[in-house]
């Protein structure tokens, strides 16, 4: 008699461990899905940013909204001494890029204990 009894108890506990490791894959496979299908409804915002420029020296763009010519690895002048991207003949680019709706961009960055 103890010995069905040993057997009853060891199937419950295997039911029960089936059980557990199933709903245990049923949650993992349904919260997986409903994290794949937010980021995939997240609508993309794209931006743009104009004042590009190209160099004919290094052939790179450089952004020009700063207010310089920037620093070309290439350079120019006598001895190489002037190292400014070169505008000639560029036209203004414009560069579109996505941008992630779940990102957010700091007013202010501080630094502290430096």
């Amino acid at each position: 008699m103890s010995n069905s009894t040993e057997d009853d108890r060891a199937k419950i506990e295997f039911l029960s461990r089936r059980r557990f490791l199933r709903s245990t894959a049923g949650v993992a496979i349904i919260v997986g899905t409903i994290g794949t299908v937010e980021s995939i409804d997240a609508p993309r915002t794209w931006a743009s940013q104009s004042g590009w420029k190209w160099c004919y020296q290094c052939s790179g763009l450089w952004f020009t909204g700063n207010g310089n010519n920037g620093y070309c690895p290439v350079g120019s002048g006598f001895l190489g001494w002037d190292h400014s991207h070169q505008q000639q003949g560029s036209a203004n680019y414009q560069l579109q890029f996505s941008l992630d709706p779940r990102m957010r961009f700091l007013d202010e960055l501080s630094v502290s204990g430096c």
